[in-house]
């Protein structure tokens, strides 16, 4: 069997495996990432819409949205927080939103009984601190309040595009603890931007101290991680390995060991930052911004046991797609 049928075969068995539910409409909830001011609705809105991407609310055209089973169609929720705080105090700002659609008090969802939600960036680790303490045994279970258990119960996949669940050296730098080089450009850099080491900048370090599994065990809701490798020039010359211009590998594939080690793409991490939890999806070649849309379809690459069932890492598997495009493939029919 040639290797092109292999991986045909891998993705499609991958993919009849993943749709264990019915195919009966859907509701996606997206959860932003780090922005250098409080994010309003309609910002969080905004932070999803992209060159017409498939996730963009405003396109009823594209396929997310469109009929599906029993003559309903999938649904959508915008989730906005204030990001400049860390994620633990996001979290419950988060999780209240989350259940008011779970309940149907927000009724953008109204009618649906299959939820996932979609993170990207900060709102990785955002996620990472609700599912990784909703269960009595969890070091912060249902903090602040927030109930975070029954997100936990309801919520059928996490979806985390380059989540920042091992923090980011770029932090480091903004918050002056990278190196004398790095941490001059991110200077120069948030000073023509406005951003700086606010306190949700300064939670997603690098230092164990400041990471979200320190804070929380493993999610109880399975969280599929898809990587971006496509560098930013400058950014990420301060970031080891693969990286989408912002966060390396060993964040958004949450691994274990050094959050600032250096993979390739045929060489990412099996280990977890967690003991069970988290699994690959693909690496796509999108930088950061890429991963909030489906503006840049390129080339997607394996990752053992990921998505295409792959027994090997780095294999081409498609040459034109997206994370966007592959969730929509996926989770949204």
């Amino acid at each position: 069997m040639t290797r092109k049928k292999k991986i045909a075969i891998g993705l499609f068995t991958g993919i009849i495996l993943l749709l264990s539910a019915p195919t009966y409409a859907k509701c996606f909830i997206f959860v932003h990432g780090h922005q250098d001011h409080a994010l309003s609705y309609n910002q969080a809105y905004n932070y999803w819409e992209h060159n017409g991407a498939w996730w963009n609310p405003l396109d009823n055209d594209r396929q997310m949205l469109s009929t599906v089973a029993a003559g309903s169609a999938n649904k959508y929720a915008i989730i906005n927080y204030d990001s400049t705080r860390p994620y633990w105090m996001g979290a419950i700002d988060v999780a209240n939103k989350i259940n008011k659609v779970l309940n149907g008090t927000d009724t953008s969802c109204s009618g649906q009984v299959y939820f996932r939600v979609v993170s990207h960036s900060m709102g990785g680790a955002v996620m990472d601190f609700i599912f990784g303490n909703a269960r009595t045994s969890d070091p912060y279970y249902n903090f602040g309040g927030a109930n975070f258990s029954n997100i936990n119960s309801r919520v059928y996949r996490h979806l985390s595009v380059q989540g920042a669940h091992r923090g980011t050296y770029g932090a480091d730098a903004v918050c002056g603890n990278a190196g004398a080089t790095c941490n001059f450009l991110a200077g120069v850099v948030t000073t023509f931007t406005g951003g700086g080491c606010d306190s949700g900048t300064q939670w997603l370090q690098t230092a164990d101290s400041w990471q979200v599994r320190t804070y929380a065990s493993s999610p109880g809701t399975t969280t599929w991680l898809f990587g971006g490798y496509e560098a930013i020039i400058g950014s990420s010359a301060c970031l080891a390995g693969e990286d989408d211009g912002l966060l390396a590998y060993p964040s958004s594939f949450a691994c274990s060991g050094s959050a600032t080690a250096s993979y390739s793409t045929s060489n990412v991490c099996l280990s977890k930052q967690e003991s069970y939890g988290f699994r690959d999806a693909g690496q796509f070649h999108e930088n950061h911004n890429d991963g909030r849309g489906d503006s840049d379809r390129d080339t997607v690459r394996a990752v053992y046991g990921g998505l295409w069932g792959s027994t090997s890492t780095g294999i081409k598997v498609r040459s034109s797609d997206s994370s966007a495009e592959i969730i929509h493939e996926v989770w949204a029919d």
